[in-house]
């Protein structure tokens, strides 16, 4: 095989100067683009899966207790058998009907009814 002519080696030399150029070029972009926007954004993501996954079995074995009656009375029942927890609720109880009733509206008017039919209050 004959050498190459002056001008085929020079331009071999110059387009292997070229694609030198471009694989440095091409090295450079892809360590740019690894460090770019796809690691925090795939963190993200597995955070919220990871969060999401924890939310929907509590929300299963909830919805599970929840529906399933005989278990949820089971639970429950031995709750109200406490005392401190009777009295709590006695208490909720007892100030949300005095709360939305006027009682004292209601002893006045009948009071009221009662002078007016000549019946005396007691007390």
């Amino acid at each position: 095989m004959a050498p190459p002519a002056e001008d085929e080696h020079s331009e071999l030399v110059r387009l292997r100067a070229e694609d030198a150029e471009l694989r440095q070029k091409m090295a450079i972009r892809a360590g740019q683009r690894r460090a770019g926007w796809r690691a925090p954004v795939s963190i993200v993501l597995i955070v919220l899966g990871c969060i999401l996954a924890a939310v929907a079995v509590l929300g299963t074995w909830a919805g599970d207790e929840v529906s399933d009656t005989g278990r949820w009375v089971a639970t429950v029942e031995p709750l109200i058998h406490d005392s401190a927890i009777q009295n709590v609720l006695a208490d909720k109880i007892t100030g949300q009907i005095t709360s939305r009733l006027s009682i004292s509206g209601y002893v006045n008017q009948a009071a009221a009814q009662l002078n007016s039919r000549g019946l005396t209050r007691i007390g």
